[in-house]
């Protein structure tokens, strides 16, 4: 069975079970049930990480579409499951940009 394994449990006790709408051979794991295709399009930790940096700088959803390679309905998918996690970023961001504008206390500045 081409040594498949479950994406959810990793064990490879996998049933063939039947096709997608698309034509592609479907799977079963039948330790979890959970159902997959062998060919699906899986998005690596680097993508999820430039999709972040051009989140914030502000990108237009439709332009990181683009320079990504990711649909439009998985982006926002992406971001409603991670938005606390990229507003939290974004707020320690902005916290270490507004310390390097802060001036230093007066004591520290004499020196």
């Amino acid at each position: 069975m081409n040594n498949l394994r479950c994406p959810l449990c990793g064990l490879s006790h996998i049933k063939r079970n039947g096709y997608t709408h698309y034509g592609k051979q479907n799977y079963r794991c039948k330790d979890c049930d959970r159902q997959f295709v062998e060919d699906s399009q899986h998005i690596g930790e680097e993508v999820k990480d430039l999709i972040k940096v051009l989140l914030l700088e502000r990108l237009s959803l439709r332009g990181i579409c683009c320079v990504t390679g990711v649909s439009l309905t998985w982006l926002l998918d992406y971001i409603a499951r991670n938005v606390s996690i990229t507003l939290r970023h974004f707020g320690e961001k902005f916290r270490l940009q507004e310390e390097a504008r802060r001036p230093l206390p007066a004591e520290a500045a004499d020196g």
